[in-house]
């Protein structure tokens, strides 16, 4: 049972989570399951119907869900159950590591504990991204550098690619590590199998869409930086944000994961003393991924929460040592394990607790209230516009898997544009003449200030969000505008079919 109860304890934190949680479902989520949709029937690998454009950073999370919809699933529940597994599997590899790379697997079921219950990967998961399958094959990955297994390590951060394109860096990582370490001879044989994977997803990507990378990540890299401190320091300070639990921009507040900070400490003191090698490629990565990052300066990647998470493995890896090594110190074997025997249930109660207070504001108030504002407006348009309408959005997720069928979304932002297009939202919807505009305000943005620019349009307000309908359509779509407020009083945006 000893044995067992590692890998059960953070599987028993995982369902009883997901049971207790509501989990609102991303734009970026709603984004992939739409592609995923499409796929399943037979439209292609695609966002809008016919246009070819590499929509998604996730090719594999995007077929498992396509190949559950073609079975007949909800997408919705498909990419809800597809989470649960990742987690549950990303929770077994992580205590195994700890086991191999700390010598004992408590530590790794620790960090698993620690991870799973953390806000920032919570929202991530919960909310339909493709995270915790990301870093079971990171984790993974580590687990046979710890194996000496070179081969199978580099196959793994190529499958890695496939689930995240920005696991490339876990693929350079790794195969600089295989290059430059001495315990391993690296052999022409260990390169075929994830240069054939790494190939086929690049030339099949650049065939079907004219290139290997993901328009939102060539979008994103064309972002004019800002000056460059002050981004590398918000970047940088998200990530020390993450360690504590914090999941911001999407919720706010100080999580109980700043309770980790003294068994963090313990654990990074033993690491020195008691150097531990098989830890050291996870550690390196962490510190290569948090640099990298900072590096860019860019500060748009502060509005994206998942991509402060990987770092977490090494440092709940260590957090998790610290605890070990503090518990064991405790000679009385009873003292010993009632000791650990309330620290798991105070976790779980605390934890528990704060997860589902700010996840039900997450819901309720806040961005996912703003989600299923954007469901009701799609749907709303979609009974009251003409065949073949256009509606230009800049949070397109739910408003496209949600819109009617022959309706065309037109990315205000661009993330899901062709490449060649850069027109922005003035000239775009000047020379498009969407039949519809659906917008969220910025901080500090006027009403005004939007209906003044296109004043070919008909503005109205729900929630905060801005509803705008062509001058020769508002009247009748406008006398409709209490079918909208009962329409988002009844819809369910955790299923396909809403109302």
């Amino acid at each position: 049972m000893n044995r067992v109860l590692p890998f059960i304890l953070p599987i028993v934190f995982i369902l009883a989570f997901n049971a207790i949680l509501p989990a609102p479902i991303l734009d970026d989520a709603f984004i992939t399951a739409h592609v995923a949709r499409n796929l399943a029937e037979g439209e292609g690998m695609v966002h809008n119907s016919g246009e070819r454009v590499f929509a998604v950073t996730t090719v594999a999370w995007t077929l498992l869900n396509a190949g559950l919809r073609a079975l007949g699933m909800d997408s919705l529940l498909a990419m809800r159950l597809l989470s649960i597994l990742s987690e549950i599997a990303l929770a077994i590899i992580l205590t195994k590591l700890g086991g191999k790379a700390l010598g004992d697997i408590w530590s790794g079921a620790i960090a698993a504990i620690l991870l799973t219950t953390s806000l920032g990967f919570i929202v991530s998961s919960f909310g339909g991204m493709e995270i915790a399958l990301s870093m079971a094959f990171i984790a993974w990955a580590f687990l046979a550098l710890g194996d000496e297994n070179p081969s199978q390590a580099l196959i793994l951060s190529a499958f890695a690619v496939w689930v995240r394109f920005d696991n490339l860096l876990l693929l350079g990582f790794v195969f600089t590590w295989v290059l430059f370490d001495k315990k391993i001879k690296l052999e022409l044989k260990y390169l075929i199998a994830p240069a054939v994977i790494i190939s086929v997803y690049m030339v099949g990507a650049t065939l079907y869409f004219g290139t290997p990378v993901p328009v939102s990540v060539l979008r994103k890299a064309a972002i004019p930086g800002q000056i460059w401190h002050i981004g590398a320091l918000a970047i940088l300070r998200h990530f020390l944000k993450a360690i504590v639990g914090n999941a911001e921009p999407l919720i706010h507040g100080n999580s109980p994961h700043w309770l980790i900070l003294v068994p963090l400490a313990f654990g990074m003191y033993y690491m020195i003393r008691d150097f531990r090698r098989k830890l050291t490629p996870v550690g390196l990565f962490l510190l290569v991924y948090i640099f990298a990052w900072t590096l860019t300066g860019k500060q748009y990647a502060t509005l994206f929460t998942w991509y402060f998470i990987p770092p977490l493995l090494g440092v709940y890896l260590i957090c998790g040592h610290g605890v070990v090594v503090a518990i064991d110190s405790i000679k009385n074997l009873d003292v010993k394990k009632w000791t650990a025997l309330v620290l798991v249930l105070a976790w779980f109660v605390v934890t528990s607790l704060y997860s589902h207070s700010k996840m039900v504001e997450f819901r309720d108030t806040t961005h996912a209230r703003r989600e299923r504002t954007y469901a009701s407006a799609s749907i709303w348009l979609g009974e009251n516009l003409p065949a073949k309408s256009t509606i230009c959005a800049g949070e397109i997720g739910a408003i496209k898997f949600y819109a009617r069928k022959d309706t065309y979304v037109l990315d205000w932002v661009g993330l899901t544009r062709p490449l060649s297009d850069k027109r922005p939202p003035v000239n775009l919807v000047a020379e498009e003449r969407p039949e519809a505009i659906i917008y969220w305000p910025l901080e500090g943005q006027a009403f005004n200030e939007i209906a003044d620019i296109y004043t070919n349009y008909s503005f109205g307000e729900i929630n905060g969000v801005m509803i705008g309908v062509r001058d020769d359509l508002a009247d009748d779509v406008f006398d409709d505008a209490p079918r909208l407020f009962k329409i988002f009083e009844t819809i369910d945006i955790t299923r396909e079919n809403p109302l």
